[in-house]
């Protein structure tokens, strides 16, 4: 497995090399290949500084852009056209900083995001206020994983590039003011990715300040989450010795968890054309995603969309992979998700390509009350009212919700009830032949039964009538059925 690691404060000294001038996203087109039984979209928005899926399947970007400065937006990454416009922006910075990560907590509500140059800092930004709060200076932040909404790791290098320094991962906890305890520390190596499996165990990618990484340079160390609460605790963090299992590499950029019906597994990004796939137990390798470009497509940051739901190909899945993507030697930025062709994303075990409602886990077609709405009958009357009980008008047009006819020759038809009480019912019963004749009845209930027919079909109508001291007022006619009497 070739794959090439750097820093991300590295790489920006990189890219500044490469580039002769730096624009924001641009659309591009771009060979995507991926395993039969999956599918891959291209979505033109630059999140060259960082990416996040909100819970809804929306992502939060930060983009990359030296001329404009880079800013935290939210996209369009569903398709269900919020934001209006497919952005929408929440905070920009001059071009004195340089992205980071951002990193969406588990509720959706609010999210982390790490800056450097002419300040270093973690923010943290409120998802249903939009205001912004600086949380504490942070030098060489890389990225951040949480636990839950309340705690999470921090992986930083405070010394930046010099080699002696050291990656540190700090438990990050968020209840009051935010404090930050050491609990890993690696000597001698950049600030690299984390990721944290169902049982709390983190993986630390061991890294090197060499570009491009040599074979074997790097290490998937993985600590245990009771060795993590040790070194909490005691105050000692941990060191590479401490790992559980340490895995060789050749390096990588990025790394995110999956919790499938297959078990764990991992997709690691680098800073070339492929996304790796790393089976948890045991640390199999293959390609997920390789992308075609004449000019050096680099693949970045990961996200996942519903990480404890299904990636697999042939039956409904939910788990989607977002991939940050620069291409042009990083002067075009985009954003790419896989997943398999059954995607389900309501979990209703409808696939997304068959699924009029994709965001309604309780029904596949907009039915009457549409998309989003249960099929309710509020005042259990027989007739679907989506929970609004319709008002008497003039112009109302009442429906029948069921009627039947018994062995002996008994029909029993059900109206329709409407909101408030003291109405009456006017029916309309007609015998069977071009001659028959029409009969007439008043109800004051909405279930009206009419007995001793003979054999034949009847036709029966109805209308609603409401009265308001000497002012009676009737509604229009209902459509007309039919009985059959045998």
């Amino acid at each position: 497995m070739a794959i090439e690691r750097i820093g991300r404060i590295g790489m920006k000294c990189i890219r500044a090399l490469w580039l002769s001038a730096l624009f924001s996203a641009n659309a591009f087109a771009l060979d995507i290949s991926v395993p039969t039984g999956f599918k891959s979209q291209l979505v033109n928005q630059n999140v060259g500084g960082g990416v996040s899926y909100l819970p809804d399947g929306d992502a939060i970007g930060f983009t990359l852009d030296y001329v404009n400065g880079p800013a935290i937006f939210r996209f369009d990454a569903n398709g269900d056209g919020f934001p209006a416009g497919g952005s929408e922006e929440y905070v920009h910075f001059d071009s004195s900083i340089f992205p980071d990560f951002v990193q969406v907590a588990p509720s959706g509500k609010f999210a982390l995001f790490g800056v450097t140059g002419s300040e270093a800092a973690v923010y943290r930004l409120d998802l249903q206020s939009k205001a912004v709060t600086r949380l504490f200076l942070s030098p060489g932040n890389y990225e951040v994983t949480f636990l839950d909404d309340d705690h999470a790791y921090l992986s930083s290098n405070p010394e930046g590039f010099n080699p002696s320094g050291s990656n540190v991962v700090d438990y990050l906890d968020l209840t009051g003011v935010p404090t930050l305890t050491p609990v890993i520390r690696i000597p001698a190596t950049p600030s690299g990715p984390i990721a944290v499996n169902a049982s709390g165990d983190l993986y630390y990618i061991r890294g090197t300040f060499s570009f491009p990484a040599p074979p074997g340079s790097s290490a998937l160390l993985k600590f245990s989450a009771s060795s993590l609460v040790w070194a909490r605790v005691t105050g000692n963090a941990l060191v590479e010795s401490d790992a559980e299992r340490s895995t060789p590499l050749d390096g990588g950029y990025d790394l995110v968890f999956h919790k499938g019906s297959n078990g764990g597994e991992f997709f690691l990004s680098t800073i070339s054309d492929k996304i790796f796939r790393i089976d948890e137990a045991t640390l199999a390798v293959t390609e997920l995603a390789t992308f075609a470009d004449p000019t050096f497509p680099a693949a970045t940051f990961l996200t996942l969309l519903r990480p404890t739901g299904k990636f697999e190909a042939g039956v409904p899945a939910q788990a989607v992979l977002g991939i940050g993507l620069a291409t042009d030697f990083f002067s075009t930025f985009s954003f790419v998700q896989v997943f398999p062709e059954t995607l389900d994303s309501d979990g209703d075990q409808v696939p997304d390509a068959s699924d009029q409602c994709l965001r309604d886990s309780g029904k596949s077609q907009p039915l009457k009350c549409g998309c989003g709405s249960s099929e309710l009958d509020s005042n259990k009357d027989g007739l679907v009212d989506c929970g609004v009980i319709r008002n008497f008008t003039t112009n109302l047009r009442p429906e029948i919700s069921s009627f039947s006819v018994s062995s002996r020759r008994n029909a029993k038809v059900t109206f329709e009830k409407l909101a408030g009480r003291g109405y009456k019912y006017e029916v309309e019963l007609r015998e069977p032949g071009k001659n028959g004749k029409t009969k007439k009845f008043t109800a004051t209930s909405n279930v009206f039964t009419v007995s001793g027919l003979k054999k034949g079909s009847y036709t029966l109508k109805y209308r609603i009538v409401r009265q308001s001291g000497k002012t009676v007022s009737r509604s229009k006619t209902s459509a007309a059925i039919s009985l059959l009497v045998k």
